[in-house]
C-alpha cells in the first residue's frame, strides 16, 4: 500500500488511540500477514478455484458465517445484495455487516470472535 493510502486502507493508522510504536507494530503485523507465499498462490489460482466452486454449486448443507464490511458494500455495487442472495440458498448461513474497512478482521477482531462463537454454539449436530 502506498504510504499516502495507508490511512484509507487501515483506519487504525489514523487513530489517536495508538502510539507511534503501536502503529508501527500494527503495520508490521499487516505486512507480515499480507503478501505471503500462500496469499500469492491464492491469487495465482483465483480463476481456476472460482470455476471449480461455480461448477460444484452452492454447498447448501455447510454452515457458513460471513462478515462483510459496509464499506465493501458501498465500494463494490451489488456486493451486499449478491451475498444476501447467496446466503438465502444455504440452509445454515448468516451474514453480519460491520462498520469497518476492508480489513475487518483487524478492525473488528473481538466482535468477529464473539459472533463466531455464537454461530458455532447455535449449530446442532444433525
Amino acid at each position: 500500500i502506498p504510504a499516502v493510502e495507508i490511512g484509507a486502507h487501515l483506519p487504525m493508522m489514523t487513530s489517536e488511540d495508538l502510539t507511534p510504536s503501536e502503529k508501527a507494530a500494527y503495520l508490521a503485523l499487516f505486512y507480515k500477514s499480507s503478501f505471503t507465499k500462500e496469499m500469492l498462490s491464492e491469487i495465482n489460482y483465483l480463476s481456476e478455484n472460482g470455476k471449480a466452486v461455480a461448477d460444484a454449486g452452492i454447498p447448501k448443507g455447510v454452515p457458513m458465517l460471513f462478515f462483510v464490511s459496509r464499506d465493501q458494500s458501498v465500494s463494490v455495487p451489488g456486493w451486499g445484495e449478491a451475498l444476501r442472495e447467496f446466503v438465502d440458498h444455504v440452509d445454515r448461513a448468516r451474514h453480519v455487516c460491520l462498520e469497518a474497512g476492508h480489513y475487518i478482521h483487524y478492525d473488528m477482531a473481538e466482535q468477529i470472535a464473539r459472533e463466531t462463537r455464537r454461530f458455532l454454539g447455535n449449530l446442532s449436530c444433525d
